[in-house]
């Protein structure tokens, strides 16, 4: 597409640029013939050559300087777009650069208003083209030396619509520019300055359908620097209002390409927008809508690289959303359809930056979708591809913060991968790289808030890392690092929610460390804090389903310390107004299995705490609750691993506070229907020990209830089989003393069921002897050992 559009754009110059010169015309001619054949090279060859001519001709003779100089200029913009034909972005940007500086030599000259929008041109191929070829510095060099002449031209006449339009484009395309190296209020100043004069030539010309749509783009700006700034309600607004204009010249003109682009792009940012702002289901009807007008688009132009581009952005915008619902194949299949597309315009135009960039987009998202498909090496190979093309453009334009952000962030993913792979050294070591990216990019622009939330990430993935190398003093480090940071920016602009959210998750990270060292008291501290300040955000956006889902989860960390203290009666508090938030958040998404499974999750913890207070009752109607929940999850989806094994919690659960209540018969059948879950479960995977475990757990509560019925020999074969599965356990992992003392204890049970119990008291002693003698056996168990032997008949001295 770049090239036919050159090649265009050639013919339509030729045409427009005569030359009074017959040698200069008859070299352009015969250029044009070379160019139709496909002779790129000997095309810019007779160019170059008229080139000369006029050089030559504009210093030796004074009086036609200017219109050799304009002709040599025009030479240079054919042989640009020569080159552009051919896809050579480094000869067009010389011959670019040539003219430019022809152009800037007349500037003091009277030229006329064609010579001038074509030196405006110029200024706008050669910016385009740089950013191409990866050089930001010199696309904003381009561009502000475009907007200046503009704004030196509106100055001598604020009533020329054609120059105010110009200035309104060059204003937006130095926006652009700052807001890629970083510069972001520099960026909204540029981007508010073009639509102020924007809104005021419409007013002048309310009925232009052009300059309307100069509005609508403006408008756009807008919202992405909002949107940059994590002014999502701002950002909301700006784009709701350039869809409103969009969707108004639409109306008037239905066949227009460019205002069908138009809605389909607009309607993505209100989707990315809106993702931020937790409205999922709003999100995938403008995503939707995007899709479809962009595939019609595709069809009728299937040639159509732009086009084409955009129906990338469309697909990985719905595999976003596919994603969001838990559809992981369903998003790696839209994923994949992105990446055809921008493998083969990449193929098409492999100097192109811009389009490296999009594949590493894709590439990214497609190790993300593994990832949480559990697939790491999968995940791997696609952050790998990502970061190789990033550290490419990151080192050839270190000017481009965009591009340096991007590489931190394909850094972080790539740590992640590599988190999930146990490797954590490597991790550390890409997280670290990440971090000093971000401090680079924070010491450009420290005012810029958004990219120091970036280095509080990188800072709590560092503290993540070093907590699972067992490096406490570092982990704590970090996340107070990333608290630090977190209050600052939170102080300094209040109004964005994302910032206090973020204070809650190092608060989080925080509390684990110390409620992992038994200091319940600070974690309990801080959860509440965190409690508090997610409480303010649902106050603030009421309807806002993220909010009330962290909620949720705050209000469950903070009732589970609380009982961890003792603090019985407020831990129930706690889990009772965390239900209720759950409850709004099903009334306002009732379909979303991950709020379903909020609710069995917040349910477990409620349950919990009336068991504490001894209210078996009322957990009995806690996990009934549970257990509903859990089914109405695999009415959902039969197959789903983790929701039959938390469907199985819950019906172990129940059996336990029926078993407490009296309703044996409940609760034997409570406790049957979680082993066979469980059972299933290890069939699915009869690799995976924490299955295995668990099954073990079932056999031994079914035995309990058996027990407590009176029917002792099924007791007895129930706590056998879990026996045997301990045995198992013990032998394929021997160096795990927790499923050697698992063993020991589910002997212990199977004991007290049989009339001669010696042989399995002794197969316990020696266990424990065993343990005892190599020093792996924990000091609470020691005892049992004297009691075993005391009660064989043996001397307790050892």
């Amino acid at each position: 597409m770049e090239a036919a559009l050159s090649y265009e754009q050639f013919q339509s110059e030729l045409q427009r640029f005569q030359s009074d010169d017959p040698r200069v015309a008859d070299l352009r001619a015969r250029a044009e013939e070379q160019l139709t054949l496909g002779a790129f090279d000997a095309a810019r060859a007779l160019l170059t050559e008229a080139a000369g001519i006029d050089a030559t001709a504009r210093t030796t003779i004074r009086e036609t300087y200017v219109s050799r100089t304009l002709s040599e200029a025009a030479t240079h913009l054919l042989n640009a777009n020569a080159a552009r034909t051919d896809l050579r972005y480094d000869l067009a940007i010389a011959d670019l650069g040539k003219a430019v500086a022809l152009y800037v030599e007349i500037e003091g000259e009277a030229i006329d208003r064609e010579t001038e929008f074509s030196y405006m041109q110029a200024l706008s191929d050669l910016g385009e083209l740089q950013l191409v070829a990866g050089n930001s510095q010199a696309a904003l060099d381009a561009f502000g030396r475009r907007s200046g002449y503009a704004q030196a031209k509106v100055e001598a006449d604020p009533t020329d619509v054609d120059w105010v339009r110009e200035l309104v484009w060059s204003l937006n395309s130095v926006g652009n520019v700052l807001q890629q190296q970083g510069f972001q209020r520099e960026a909204e100043a540029a981007f508010a300055s073009a639509l102020e004069f924007s809104d005021w030539q419409a007013g002048q010309m309310p009925d232009d359908p052009d300059l309307i749509r100069d509005g609508q783009v403006a408008r756009n700006k807008v919202g992405e620097i909002r949107f940059a700034k994590n002014d999502f309600p701002g950002a909301l607004q700006a784009h709701r209002e350039a869809l409103a204009m969009a969707e108004a010249l639409l109306a008037s003109n239905p066949g227009n390409v460019t205002y069908r682009r138009d809605i389909a792009f607009t309607q993505e940012r209100v989707g990315d927008v809106l993702v931020q702002m937790g409205d999922q289901a709003g999100a995938s009807a403008a995503f939707a809508v995007s899709l479809e007008v962009t595939e019609a688009l595709a069809a009728e132009f299937p040639a159509d690289e732009t086009i084409r581009r955009d129906l990338s952005v469309s697909y990985e915008r719905i595999g976003d959303m596919l994603i969001a619902e838990r559809d992981y194949d369903g998003g790696l299949e839209s994923y994949g359809k992105a990446l055809a597309i921008r493998e083969e315009l990449a193929a098409l135009d492999p100097d192109n930056k811009l389009r490296q960039r999009d594949l590493s987009v894709t590439f990214e998202r497609i190790g993300d979708i593994n990832a949480l498909r559990g697939d790491y090496d999968s995940a791997l190979l696609g952050h790998q591809a990502a970061v190789a093309i990033r550290e490419k453009l990151a080192t050839l334009d270190p000017t481009n913060m965009l591009w340096q952000r991007d590489l931190s962030v394909g850094l972080e993913r790539l740590g992640d991968t590599y988190f999930g792979l146990n490797d954590l050294v490597s991790a550390l070591a890409v997280q670290e790289r990440s971090q000093a990216l971000r401090d680079a990019i924070v010491a450009l622009d420290p005012e810029n808030l958004p990219r120091q939330r970036d280095l509080g990430v990188a800072l709590e993935k560092i503290g993540d890392i070093r907590s699972a190398m067992g490096d406490e003093a570092g982990a704590v480090q970090a996340h107070e690092q990333a608290l630090a940071l977190r209050w600052s920016l939170a102080l300094a602009d209040p109004t964005v929610l994302q910032y206090r959210r973020d204070i809650t998750l190092s608060l989080s990270r925080l509390a684990t460390i110390h409620i992992a060292n038994g200091d319940y008291g600070l974690a309990e501290a801080m959860l509440a804090e965190a409690v508090s300040l997610r409480a303010e955000m649902v106050g603030a956006t009421p309807d806002a389903v993220f909010a009330l889902r962290d909620l949720s989860i705050a209000q469950n960390d903070h009732a589970m310390s609380l009982r961890a203290l003792g603090f019985k009666v407020e831990a129930l508090t706690v889990s009772q107004q965390s239900l209720q938030t759950v409850d709004r958040l099903l009334q306002l998404a009732p379909d979303v299995a991950v709020h379903v499974h909020d609710r069995l999750v917040t349910l477990n913890g409620l349950g919990d705490a009336q068991v504490a207070l001894g209210d078996n009752a009322a957990a009995v109607d806690s996990f009934g609750q549970m257990v509903a929940a859990g089914s109405q999850l695999l009415d959902i989806d039969a197959y789903h691993a983790p929701w039959a094994a938390d469907l199985a919690v819950a019906l172990a659960r129940l059996g336990d506070a029926q078993a407490a209540t009296g309703d044996l018969a409940g609760a034997l059948k409570s406790q049957q229907d979680s082993l066979a879950l469980r059972n299933w479960l290890v069939q699915d995977d009869p690799n995976d020990l924490a299955r295995y475990r668990n099954l073990a757990t079932s056999y031994e509560r079914v035995s309990r209830v058996l027990s407590d019925l009176g029917d002792m020999q099924p007791a007895l074969e129930h706590q056998e089989a879990s026996v045997s599965i301990l045995r198992d356990l013990s032998a394929a992992v021997p160096a795990d003393v927790s499923y050697r003392i698992g063993l020991v204890l589910a002997l212990d049970l199977k004991a007290a069921l049989l009339e001669d119990p010696r042989p399995t008291n002794q197969e316990a002693l020696a266990i424990l002897e065993e343990m005892y003698a190599n020093g792996t056996l924990p000091s609470d168990y020691v005892e049992w050992i004297f009691i075993l032997r005391r009660s064989l008949g043996l001397p307790t001295e050892f």
